[in-house]
């Protein structure tokens, strides 16, 4: 009878975990609010000074699955955890976006760009309508 209960015991354990949170939360559109230059980054091409204006479409984020398009043509993909920590990327380009998404709907992170510019940027969730 007791190797029976712990056997259920196991299987409950296994097929609901106690920690699993749901990433759907952070689903929504996220607009970027603020834009802040790395101190110490710089473009590889001193001809070419890091701009500011990274004309970045909102960040999207459905079912866990991230995306951003950043300068335009560089799409980023990539997964939120639970937790709120996410990584986008794209390789073709060398971009990457890495931060985390608080529980007001704020995504503060550090994106680095094919050009070796960082950038420190915040996005916020659109209200729901």
């Amino acid at each position: 009878m007791t190797a029976r209960i712990v056997a259920i015991a196991v299987a409950l354990a296994v097929t609901v975990p106690g920690n699993a949170q749901p990433t759907d939360r952070f689903d929504g559109v996220y607009d970027l609010r603020s834009t802040s230059l790395v101190p110490g980054s710089g473009a590889a091409d001193e001809h070419r000074p890091c701009s500011l204006n990274l004309n970045a479409r909102p960040l999207r984020i459905d079912a866990g699955h991230a995306t951003a398009i950043i300068r335009r043509r560089s799409a980023a993909v990539g997964e939120v955890n639970a937790a709120g920590v996410l990584t986008l990327m794209n390789p073709e380009v060398s971009l990457e976006l890495t931060g985390r998404v608080d529980a007001q709907g704020v995504l503060r992170g550090y994106l680095n760009t094919v050009d070796g510019c960082g950038y420190d940027v915040v996005f916020r969730k659109r209200p729901m309508p």
